[in-house]
């Protein structure tokens, strides 16, 4: 692009992405006509221009006039990154307040960027009005934000519920107040100008000290500040609430800076009605345009990668490693935003191994991928021989404004006939990404025939203590007071010093080229990815820093981010990251074996996997309304949605997961949590306590709703048993919960499934058995306590216990001898002091149910399974007693 199109791109971006703002500050206003609406005189000329007229024959879209207030009075700000002209037709404040009544050709793209953003024309539409509640008047400054997770379509149902879930309106912070929604009292139906007007004055306070130093760096910290306030304010209170001001502004803007650049290219792809200012794609039969990318990257091999060490500074290499990984995915975001010259919201989504982008489907862009794919894949390759794999692919789309068929259907995928709904393209482009994996290092084997020589040399040489991996090259790494001196490679030993040095860390820098000496110095540690430099800051070495001329400024969890800038020329920034607090011992983080009781006298480690149960199905289905017969009646998904959903999902598992774990630090190290995927090892009790906290946490969070769950494995091992094994029965024991309730029906004639039914999942894999959480947690761990108690207080004897298991084994073999075994041997251990105990047990054996505490448990017939793990619970903890043996 020459420089007036880079400048009309510039302005095209930041008037859409502040095209709305005009609703936050209307709803902290008074009324168009009221003393109090904060509206100049000038401002309210406008109206004619700006706010189309609507059937009641009033202003319709006021809040166009509140934006351009709005930027009328930070006229000095604007002015110190774009020195634009006001008398220009096309400026970004036009860009912004014109979008639902364009007078250009470049207005009329932000708004088909802000249809294409909701998938439909709003204007046309009553799509999801919300019958449950009567706001009445000013129902725009009484409707909260929706909970998104209330309205997902989970295996072709979303409940029929009693309550509305909405959040309240407050500013970003990581805590159960703020990010948990609630249930809606009739009480709450009141006007919130009052927070309105609150935040809006943080707001404006905040938005002066954002870094003028150039566009780049204004536009990135303003992203995040309006993240910080505008998260939780629904985008429109017309359609049904649940997309945030946030994901929807951020996604217009990226819609119309890709619609922009597209048209830049392909002025002839699209039609412009002079006398409507409308315009839109042609997409004729005999051509079809398609202006939007969506792109996927996909880290594979994580778990090869992170638990493929030894047992020797375990702890510091499964954070680094995890951390690293975490960080390569980011390093890779940004790479791609500079080399495609894009903006942050692009970003649909980035987080557990995957990032999902929005980009121009121009020539330059497609090679931009093509070549940077390549280097990727050469640098992979180079630095971790195949351990690891990122893919990387896209697919082109087009929304066609005419075709608006009443299910929704109306999307256009490149390659492909007919219309399809967001969900298919989403999945198009997941199955594509995927099977770049069945063409792993494409380009290196066409170019480098030595990519199949034998590799390694045998004989006497060196091996990486921690990975097995031979080489010429190992570094050493000093021995401490508690860990003797090993040698590791390069790469191994920068992962464990990141393990070390996360430990209190407060920030982090990233920047595209070598930082300084002085930045270098003031860092905890700093560290280079794929021609990228990252720094690790404290709070000392970062309050040490003056000034970052380039770069951007991670806070981690910390969302006054721009309280302490380092100068106009750095980029402001905030981050989740789970996990963000470890367990201390002398101030050094504790090692695993360190993490087990000590005083215990049965001393095990537990390893914890957890992610959230088919969540593919969740984004590709959760917005289709289907009939008993799978029949889709009505697709409400769009990209603001989609976007809506991705961060509430990363907020709990990279923000709030730190919470509970505050409950845990002296006993849990959580070594990665992101996305949907949560990884944890400490001591044997607190794990199964905090996997408990995770799931009852993780139901509020999604309304309470059962069908959007957690599944889970825990192992037990010994304190000095090899990790990687560890994890490797954690993600097994994990598989099997996920298969809880999986239903096959044999053909044993041919040895073959003939049905197989779906399973409930929703489970928690412990002790080698499967539990569900919803309908038997709770009952074995009354059972455990129950045992537990009558085991301490000698009213049964551990020979009894032994004995449970044994009935369980018969049951299981169909041996039905068990009946009478059990019968027998309850009374031959029945005695005056235990009678009370070994008549409940007796009966619930008979009938699969048990009264605990005043409370009713029925198992039928997983009664004796059931029993069988409380049985192996309650004896574990027995053990572990001080004085138990």
């Amino acid at each position: 692009m020459n420089n007036d199109k880079d400048k009309i791109r510039e302005e095209i971006y930041l008037g859409a992405l502040l095209h709305d703002i005009g609703k936050f500050y209307q709803r902290a206003s008074g009324d168009f006509d009221s003393n109090d609406s904060n509206l100049s005189e000038d401002t309210k000329k406008l109206a004619n221009y700006i706010c189309p007229i609507n059937q009641n024959g009033y202003y319709g879209y006021q809040h166009v006039l509140w934006t351009a207030q709005f930027f009328k009075n930070n006229k000095e700000n604007f002015n110190k990154i774009l020195n634009t002209s006001e008398n220009k037709i096309d400026n970004f404040i036009n860009f912004s307040i014109y979008h639902h009544k364009p007078a250009s050709l470049n207005q009329a793209i932000v708004q088909l960027a802000d249809w294409w953003a909701s998938g439909i024309d709003r204007s046309q539409s009553e799509e999801y009005s919300n019958h449950f509640i009567n706001w009445g008047k000013e129902k725009y400054k009484k409707v909260p934000l929706s909970a998104i997770f209330q309205n997902l379509y989970v295996n072709n149902k979303r409940p029929n519920r009693e309550n509305e879930w909405y959040f309240n309106l407050k500013t970003l912070e990581i805590n159960k107040e703020t990010i948990f929604p609630n249930a809606l009292k009739e009480n709450q139906l009141t006007s919130h100008q009052e927070k309105y007007n609150t935040i809006w004055k943080q707001f404006n306070t905040e938005f002066q000290n954002l870094p003028t130093g150039n566009f780049k760096v204004f536009i990135e910290s303003l992203y995040f500040l309006l993240k910080k306030y505008t998260w939780c304010i629904p985008a429109s209170t017309k359609d049904y609430p649940d997309s945030s001001l946030f994901e929807h502004s951020k996604m217009v803007a990226a819609f119309a800076d890709c619609l922009f650049r597209f048209y830049v290219e392909n002025s002839d792809a699209f039609n412009y009605d002079n006398s409507r200012f409308r315009i839109k794609l042609k997409n004729e039969k005999e051509h079809k345009y398609y202006p939007v990318i969506l792109l996927c990257v996909d880290l594979s091999g994580i778990q090869n990668f992170i638990y493929n060490i030894s047992s020797k500074r375990a702890a510091k290499s499964l954070r680094g490693r995890s951390f690293y990984l975490q960080i390569l995915v980011e390093t890779i975001t940004n790479q791609l935003l500079e080399k495609t010259d894009t903006f942050r919201s692009n970003v649909i989504y980035s987080s557990g191994g995957k990032m999902f982008m929005l980009l121009p489907n121009t020539q330059n862009i497609r090679e931009t991928i093509s070549n940077y794919r390549e280097n990727l894949e050469n640098w992979i390759w180079k630095e971790f021989n195949g351990d690891i794999y990122i893919s990387l692919d896209y697919v082109a789309f087009a929304y066609d404004m005419d075709h608006r068929d009443e299910k929704g259907q109306n999307l256009l995928i490149e390659g492909k006939n007919n219309y399809y709904y967001l969900g298919d393209l989403w999945k198009e482009v997941v199955d594509k990404t995927a099977k770049c994996k069945n063409r792993k290092f494409k380009s290196i084997i066409k170019n480098d025939t030595s990519f199949f020589d034998p590799f390694g040399q045998g004989g006497d040489i060196d091996i990486c203590a921690i990975t097995g991996i031979e080489s010429n090259n190992l570094k050493n790494l000093e021995k401490n007071n508690y860990e003797e001196e090993i040698k590791i490679l390069p790469i191994v030993k920068t992962q464990i010093e990141i393990g070390e040095n996360l430990v209190n860390h407060k920030y982090l820098l990233y920047s595209k080229q070598k930082q300084p000496d002085n930045i270098f110095k003031s860092s905890k540690y700093s560290f280079e990815i794929f021609n990228s430099y990252w720094y690790i800051f404290d709070n000392n070495g970062y309050n040490n820093v003056t000034s970052i001329d380039d770069g951007i400024i991670y806070y981690e969890n910390n969302f006054d981010f721009l309280s302490n800038t380092k100068g106009e020329k750095s980029s402001n920034a905030y981050r989740f990251y789970g996990g963000n607090r470890v367990p201390e011992i002398n101030e050094r983080m504790k090692t695993f074996e360190e993490l087990v009781d000590k005083e215990a006298a049965f001393k095990r480690l537990a390893i914890l996997r957890m992610d959230v149960d088919n969540l593919s199905q969740i984004f590709i289905n959760g917005f289709k309304q289907k009939d008993d017969k799978g029949n889709i009646i009505k697709d409400g998904s769009n990209f603001s949605r989609l976007s809506t959903l991705s961060f509430q999902l990363d907020l709990f598992f990279s923000g709030y997961i730190n919470k509970i774990h505050e409950n845990y630090r002296d006993k849990i190290i959580i070594v990665y949590s992101g996305g949907d995927d949560l990884f944890a090892v400490g001591d044997w009790q607190a794990i199964i306590n905090f996997a408990e906290d995770v799931r009852n946490e993780f139901r509020n969070y999604v309304c309470n709703r059962e069908d959007i769950s957690l599944s889970g494995g825990i192992v037990l091992v010994d304190k000095k048993f090899p990790i990687s094994k560890a994890a490797e029965w954690a993600d097994e024991a994990e598989k099997k919960a996920k298969k809880f309730g999986e239903i096959k029906k044999y053909d044993e004639a041919n040895c073959k499934v003939y049905e197989e039914v779906e399973a409930i999942k929703n489970a928690v894999n412990l002790f080698g058995e499967n539990i569900n959480w919803h309908k038997e947690f709770d009952g074995v761990k009354a059972m455990k306590d129950f045992l537990y108690d009558t085991l301490k207080n000698q009213k049964l004897s551990k020979g009894l216990l032994q004995k449970i298991f044994i009935f369980r084994n018969m049951k299981k073999s169909n041996n039905l001898g068990w009946h009478w075994v059990s019968a027998y041997t309850f009374a031959r251990h029945k005695n005056e002091k235990n009678k009370d105990c070994i008549e409940k047990l007796k009966n619930y054996f008979i009938t699969g149910a048990i009264n605990l505490n005043n409370k009713d448990y029925k198992f039928g017939d997983r009664a004796i399974d059931i029993l069988a793990i409380a049985a192996r619970w309650a004896e574990l903890k027995l053990r572990s007693e001080k004085n138990a043996e």
